[in-house]
């Protein structure tokens, strides 16, 4: 069963108001209860999914700058590369005297 947990308490609380105001009226709001949990469910879960596709898609100016931010790393990270190549040739050839 996939019911949100806010909906049944929510509903639960209905019928329990139900119960206490109107106790005769118990056998006609039961099955509209019922029957209410799976829609406003999946309401809920549609508006939580939608919450959080929103929040997770990031904005165009901000992906740029976390590209350009990459690329100034990945640039980085080649120039130690290429230092360190250089240093050990240097040592390579200091060794092989």
């Amino acid at each position: 069963m996939c019911l949100n947990r806010k909906v049944l308490l929510a509903l639960g609380a209905v019928a329990a108001s139900v119960l206490i105001f109107r106790p005769s009226a118990l056998g006609a709001a039961l099955p509209l209860v019922v029957l209410a949990a799976c829609p406003l469910s999946m309401v809920f879960m549609m508006r939580s999914m939608r919450g959080a596709a929103g929040s997770a898609t990031p904005n165009r100016p901000q992906n740029e700058d976390k590209d350009r931010s990459l690329d100034t790393e990945v640039a980085r990270l080649r120039d130690e590369v290429g230092r360190l190549r250089v240093e050990a040739a240097l040592r390579d050839a200091s060794v092989g005297r």
